[in-house]
């Protein structure tokens, strides 16, 4: 799941499937450049400090990302067309529940400020991201 924004400071939300599921961290990047098109990013050794907890009654079926200036959706498929597709669905579906909004309203303010990216290409499943700025969503009291 390679993506530029994990980074200090990141707060990563993961969907459990399996009860007493693992956890496992995969390698370091000193520099990576979005759609990791080449097999890897300048991979560095290095250690990671984190902190981990369980969320209850946080259901979500892709991972979540949130720090100060963001909040992210992340979703994988078969084409990046699949990735980008779910990761914006993903988004519109949280805000309509946690916002009073209207779906028309939430995708227009997505449409306007949020930005669809492509996190990683090299994998046989393919990774995007919907990001939005913790700017608009704090206007309507936005909390995850």
């Amino acid at each position: 799941m390679d993506n530029l924004m994990i980074t200090t400071g990141s707060i990563l939300y993961l969907p459990i499937f399996v009860r007493g599921a693992l956890f496992g961290l995969d390698d370091l990047h000193a520099a990576m450049g979005d759609g990791e098109i080449g097999v890897s990013g300048v991979e560095v050794a290095g250690s990671v400090k984190l902190r981990s907890k369980v969320v209850k009654n946080l259901k979500i079926s892709d991972p979540i990302l949130s720090n100060d200036n963001h909040f992210t959706t992340i979703a994988s498929g078969k084409t990046v067309d699949d990735a980008i597709v779910k990761a914006t669905e993903n988004m519109a579906f949280i805000l309509r529940d946690r916002i009073p909004l209207s779906l028309h309203e939430i995708a227009m303010i997505m449409s306007a400020t949020g930005q669809a990216q492509i996190c990683q290409v090299v994998n046989p499943l393919k990774t995007a991201r919907f990001v939005m700025p913790s700017w608009v969503l704090d206007a309507y009291n936005f909390q995850l």
